[in-house]
């Protein structure tokens, strides 16, 4: 894990830049010594217990789980959502890890816990998601196309400067927000994502890093939906 998060801090000088089924309910015997009156109470009341025992016990099966609610995070004056059934905390990913027989020091989990909650683990991955606002105090604020285009220069630049090959950086926009999407692949042959947002005062930094599947760039997007800012 620690050459991990020393791939994630390397990127980060790219940024100092600038079915239920239906259960059945089991049959009671009834005994043929009975008198017939007794024998049909018998079985009119145990049809109705079967019956009663097949509908409680297809509720519970149908019942589903509680969803976990949304994990909300603030940073600056930026707030959005995780969903707790696809991101973990980094003590949620040291307990797997460890589970799964994998040794980690007590360094490497100093240096996770860390980032406090900053940092998060897609599920049943190594990937890595970092979030973080940088106050540059300029009180025009900044976001307009112009920023965004100096900014992806500086990465160029710094992505150049720190031997950073296949880097390359976007202008896009999700959820009314516009953007810059940084990717680079790594030299394990994963690849890390960094999208950031340039809005008022602040740079906001999304980054996964270390994600093995392209296709996983889309959970780094959804989160983007989810994203409020408070009303200055």
């Amino acid at each position: 894990m620690k050459k991990y998060l020393i791939i994630m801090i390397a990127s980060l000088l790219i940024l100092s830049a600038c079915s239920n089924e239906k259960v059945v309910a089991s049959t009671i015997a009834v005994s043929e010594a009975q008198t017939t009156t007794a024998a049909e109470t018998t079985e009119s009341e145990t049809t109705e217990a079967e019956t009663t025992a097949e509908v409680t016990e297809t509720e519970a099966a149908e019942e589903p789980e509680p969803e976990k609610p949304m994990k909300e995070v603030k940073i600056g004056e930026m707030t959005l959502k995780l969903d707790p059934a696809l991101w973990e905390t980094v003590d949620e990913y040291i307990t797997r890890t460890e589970k799964d027989g994998e040794i980690m020091t007590e360094e490497d989990k100093a240096d996770m816990l860390s980032y406090g909650e900053n940092l998060y683990v897609l599920r049943d991955t190594d990937a890595l998601l970092w979030i973080e606002a940088s106050d540059f105090e300029r009180e025009d604020g900044f976001g307009t196309d112009e920023d965004y285009e100096l900014y992806a220069m500086s990465l160029n630049t710094s992505a150049s400067q720190n031997d950073l090959t296949g880097f390359r950086s976007d202008l896009s926009e999700r959820n009314g927000i516009p953007f810059l999407d940084s990717f680079m692949t790594m030299d394990t042959g994963n690849y890390t994502r960094l999208c950031t947002i340039m809005k008022d005062q602040y740079g906001y930094s999304l980054m996964l890093s270390n994600y093995s599947r392209k296709n996983e760039k889309e959970y780094l997007y959804s989160l983007i939906d989810t994203i409020t800012f408070d009303e200055n």
